[in-house]
């Protein structure tokens, strides 16, 4: 079984250098139709292996200025598009952006990408969950 995730760093904005950017204005590091096309061919490779795949969306981020800059409008946008391919190669999904959310503030450290101790603990636990489903 292969439990997996793309995505929070793919709507990390950067500069014209690569590096990691606070600015709205700059893009994401992975444009999305590049992840589309990319999360498409890893799909297809880890479907080659025989392993049993659980796709798990990327968590929300908090509406406050991060550096560098992530979206939750953006992390939407890539989870939908993460959906639809994991519906049209017949992947499991472990909606952890859905869990995540109604306890965010509980989960997640304030202005941060990452969460606390028991919110980490809560997102393992969710991750166990989902794969002993799939067993």
């Amino acid at each position: 079984m292969i439990h997996f995730n793309w995505g929070l760093h793919d709507v990390r904005h950067v500069d014209a250098a690569g590096l990691g950017s606070p600015l709205a204005s700059d893009p994401p590091a992975t444009p999305i139709d590049t992840y589309r096309r990319q999360l498409r061919r890893l799909v297809k490779r880890l479907k080659a292996t025989g392993a049993k795949l659980i796709f798990a969306t990327t968590t929300p981020v908090p509406d406050v200025p991060l550096d560098p800059y992530r979206s939750n409008v953006d992390v939407i946008r890539y989870n939908d598009v993460a959906l639809a391919i994991r519906r049209r190669y017949g992947v499991a999904v472990d909606d952890l952006y859905e869990f995540a959310l109604p306890q965010l503030a509980a989960l997640q450290i304030p202005d941060d990408v990452h969460f606390r101790f028991a919110g980490s603990r809560a997102l393992a636990a969710e991750v166990a969950r989902a794969i002993q489903a799939e067993e």
